[in-house]
């Protein structure tokens, strides 16, 4: 049991599923359109909590660590609701920051019947971490941090970032973009660290164009996701291997499936297992999630 701290979004999910959430394709893409002042008849929907802050440590104590979460949340009924779902899951809040006056964040996913969604989020509290909040001296004693993103506030990761000031930290990332466009242009400079993991998919590595260089350098492993195609894995800077995804899964919903792969990989190096078997814990852990509605159901124990 490694003692672990995950840093980022707190929120809540609400997952509305309907036959007609059907994609439909156009010029840029494709696309999510139903009628304007019409009332939309949906055929189930699901309450959750949802981040990665809260996805990764439900992840991590399933797999039998010690697991604290950072997170800002509003003292409102959403907050008390994530909170108590955590309890439950038998992660440490005690740095799980309450807002009297912010909102807990909270997403709305229109889930379509091929497992793809379209999301809607008002961030709120989430995106709301500042310095203060971070307990740098609590973050000292862990074994291990995994840090998603915080919505590129500069104050909060500036703070993350004296963890490191006192010797080299283990330490997992999964930036989001607002992050990555801070590596890019040189504003936020990467931690030095020894035992590290940088995950982020194909589309986020190419944001990160200017940098991958630096980033190869600084962490041990970087895991470059491609969903149903697979990705790629780079130990000490060179190419380890590809791994491939397995073909004709049950896909019913996408999300959180980046998390319950980032977790069960940082989960299984900390067992000291070796580097296939972090892949396909992996990638068993996140094609389980998304046989489920939520981020959380399909997780799986080690």
């Amino acid at each position: 049991m490694k003692k672990i701290a995950t840093i980022g979004a707190a929120l809540i999910d609400i997952y509305f599923q309907s036959e007609s959430f059907a994609p439909q394709h156009a010029a840029d893409g494709r696309i999510l359109c139903q009628p304007y002042g019409h009332k939309i008849e949906i055929s189930d929907h699901t309450v959750c909590i949802g981040g990665a802050a809260t996805n990764t440590a439900v992840a991590f104590a399933r797999r039998g660590h010690d697991v604290s979460i950072v997170a800002e949340i509003g003292r409102d009924n959403f907050g008390s609701y994530i909170k108590s779902s955590l309890i439950r899951e038998g992660v440490n809040t005690r740095h799980l920051v309450a807002e009297k006056l912010e909102k807990t964040g909270c997403s709305v996913i229109l889930c379509g019947p091929d497992g793809g969604r379209t999301v809607m989020v008002s961030r709120s509290a989430s995106a709301m971490l500042d310095d203060y909040d971070i307990p740098l001296r609590f973050l000292r004693t862990r074994d291990w941090i995994h840090l998603s993103s915080v919505g590129g506030v500069m104050n909060a990761l500036n703070e993350i970032w004296k963890v490191f000031d006192r010797g080299n930290m283990n330490f997992s990332w999964n930036p989001g973009k607002k992050e990555l466009q801070l590596l890019a242009n040189g504003t936020l400079k990467l931690p030095r660290t020894e035992r590290s993991i940088f995950f982020v998919n194909l589309e986020e590595w190419n944001l990160a164009a200017r940098v991958q260089a630096d980033i190869m350098q600084a962490f041990k492993y970087v895991v470059i996701t491609d969903g149903g195609n697979g990705g790629s894995i780079f130990a000490d800077g060179q190419k380890a291997f590809d791994y491939h995804a397995r073909p004709n899964l049950n896909v019913v919903d996408e999300t959180g499936a980046g998390d319950a792969f980032a977790a069960a990989f940082v989960s299984t190096i900390l067992y000291e297992r070796p580097l296939e078997e972090a892949i396909v814990a992996a990638l068993n852990n996140s094609e389980s999630v998304i046989a489920h509605i939520g981020a959380k159901d399909g997780l799986l124990s080690y």
